[in-house]
């Protein structure tokens, strides 16, 4: 398995408040790099489903996210199928001076065949800097006051 993963500190709001705004369907388009389309049920709640177009490396990847976990507002957990394949986590915690350290990560499968680990190399790095993208969009509009 592969293994991807970031962190940032959000300033002056609590776990609860970092995973209220991030949950919230209607603040994906704020930070979510990609288009969210075809939601099924409730994306926030454990069943819930939608895919995600993006670009990476100038290749559309379309993938399929099933929310598998939650323990608000600590950690959320969702299955990813499609064109990607693994699991996609969310941890919020404390850090005890009233800020909220999140951390995403990204468990995948990696691609096969003679060029698998170039590709997987190549994606890995894009990947991590997707997911840097998307939490450091959560900090700045969790310190921006959009809640």
């Amino acid at each position: 398995m592969g293994h991807v993963q970031e962190s940032v500190t959000v300033s002056g709001v609590t776990p609860q408040q970092v995973w209220d705004y991030s949950v919230n369907r209607e603040n994906w388009p704020n930070y979510v790099a990609g288009e969210i389309r075809d939601v099924q049920g409730d994306p926030e709640q454990v069943g819930g489903s939608w895919s995600v177009v993006a670009r990476i490396i100038m290749i559309e990847v379309v993938t399929r996210f099933e929310r598998i976990y939650n323990e608000p507002p600590t950690l959320t957990r969702m299955k990813m199928s499609g064109d990607a394949s693994g699991e996609f986590s969310t941890r919020y915690e404390p850090d005890g001076r009233g800020n909220t350290l999140l951390t995403q990560w990204l468990d995948y499968i990696p691609r096969k065949g003679l060029f698998g680990p170039l590709a997987d190399l190549v994606t890995q790095n894009a990947v991590k800097g997707t997911i840097r993208k998307n939490i450091e969009a959560v900090k700045r509009n969790m310190e921006a006051g959009k809640r």
